[in-house]
């Protein structure tokens, strides 16, 4: 089982990190007082803040599916054999490289003031 939910991890980790890092953002059209606007720094902040927020449920299920992951593997250690003690191995390197991913796509969501 921790071998399943390490892979769910590092996909929920993938597509979060995906919707954080994507350069090439739909053109958000955003209606504001003065009028609407299809590009410039307004546009960015708003299609940036969607894929924020439409990327938090993928970071938080990464990390729960990766700690699971760690925690079903370390159980059932005591159990495997040689060729299990690769695979729980394997499964252990994957979960800490989908929490390192999630790490990454919720820093790119911290406000960073001008100084």
């Amino acid at each position: 089982m921790g071998g399943v939910f390490s892979i769910l991890a590092l996909i929920g980790a993938g597509i979060a990190h995906f919707l954080t890092h994507s350069e090439s953002r739909s053109h958000t059209t955003v209606t504001t007082a003065v009028g609407t606007v299809s590009n410039g720094p307004i546009a960015q902040v708003a299609s940036k803040s969607i894929t924020g927020i439409l990327s938090l449920p993928f970071i938080v299920g990464a990390i729960c599916f990766a700690l699971l992951a760690m925690l079903l593997t370390v159980l059932r250690l005591r159990k495997v054999k040689a060729g299990g003690l690769f695979w729980s191995i394997v499964w252990i390197l994957l979960s800490i490289w989908s929490i390192g991913l999630a790490a990454g796509a919720l820093s790119t969501l911290k406000a960073h003031p001008a100084s």
